[in-house]
């Protein structure tokens, strides 16, 4: 994460958002199947690439950043409550569901992969914050 943190830091927080997201839409589906494979080597590899993806969203200041510094703290603590609540609260409901409904192993990777395409539209859209005064 601090690796990712450097990045953002030297080539903005954009890039680094949009390439931890794509890689999440890219890795969900695989790195679930490996999962579920059974081999604690495939869970362990499988954790590891998912993590890496998540905390180069995570480990950046974009959210920060958005809000003046008058209201930053409550900003961030919202918006991420918000979401940990709606995304990360459903997750294994609707993991659940999918699976329950197509009898695929693969749809929690699904889903996830749809959520880190909705997170991409939304970075497209995001403007850049690294390289500008935030008072």
């Amino acid at each position: 994460a601090l690796a990712l943190g450097r990045a953002s830091e030297a080539t903005g927080r954009r890039p680094v958002a949009i390439g931890s997201s794509a890689a999440l839409v890219v890795l969900a589906v695989p790195a679930t199947v490996v999962a579920n494979r059974g081999s604690l080597l495939g869970l362990v590899l499988a954790q590891v690439l998912i993590g890496l993806a998540v905390a180069g969203v995570l480990s950046i200041a974009m959210l920060g950043e958005a809000f003046p510094a008058p209201v930053r703290s409550t900003g961030v603590a919202l918006t991420a409550g918000i979401a940990a609540a709606l995304i990360g609260g459903t997750a294994p409901w609707i993991a659940q569901i999918l699976v329950r409904m197509t009898a695929a192993d693969a749809a929690p990777g699904v889903y996830v992969a749809v959520i880190g395409g909705s997170a991409l539209v939304a970075l497209w859209r995001w403007p850049e914050t690294a390289f500008r005064d935030l008072d």
